[in-house]
């Protein structure tokens, strides 16, 4: 089912990107302030989602795709913006946005060969959060904090996509299942705790 709050949640995100990307574009200081007080709302919808799917046995096969699609977008769009306008450097947009074509990439080998995709852990939500937080710090042209944001942000490619590409590995290769469907969830079940894809 589509229409879900998390799932609703998720399309509010992609949204409030636009506005969020315009402001960035235009560059001025309170703009670019606006645009990261944006980028912190997301962030609370995206951690929101993810909760509601949970407690409200409201998991799906589409919100399972849909989210973390709309993350890439969002995250990757704003880097975009910011590169275009000098904030960023341009190989760190590419590293971000090649991550995430990755991803994309061996997401539909897994929806093709398995119907489903595979399953996020703590490394693909935490990479998100690192992308999120330099996204702030480059908006907010915080100087002392542009170097740590540049450094954790490079770590968080390397290592997401070295875990990512490991497991899809195992996959492939037989030596690890690959994730459960969504079971249909009816109130008044049990909830399971679900993880989401990178």
């Amino acid at each position: 089912m589509l229409l879900t709050i998390p799932n609703i949640l998720s399309l509010l995100r992609l949204g409030v990107f636009l506005p969020a990307a315009y402001l960035a574009w235009l560059d001025a200081p309170e703009k670019r302030v606006a645009a990261a007080a944006l980028l912190l709302f997301m962030a609370a919808t995206d951690v929101a989602d993810g909760y509601l799917a949970r407690h409200l046995r409201q998991k799906s096969e589409i919100g399972r795709i849909l989210d973390p699609l709309i993350d890439k977008i969002c995250v990757g769009g704003m880097f975009l913006v910011l590169a275009f306008r000098g904030r960023v450097p341009w190989w760190l947009v590419s590293l971000v946005v090649g991550r995430d074509l990755l991803i994309l990439l061996a997401g539909l080998v897994m929806l093709g060969r398995f119907r489903r995709v595979t399953e996020s852990n703590w490394c693909g939500k935490a990479a998100v959060a690192v992308f999120i937080s330099a996204l702030i710090v480059y908006l907010l042209d915080l100087r002392i904090l542009l170097r740590p944001a540049l450094v954790l942000s490079v770590a968080a490619v390397v290592v997401s996509v070295s875990e990512y590409g490991w497991r899809f590995v195992r996959i492939l290769a037989g030596k690890e299942l690959p994730p459960p469907p969504v079971e249909p969830q009816l109130a008044g079940s049990p909830s399971v705790p679900a993880e989401r894809t990178i």
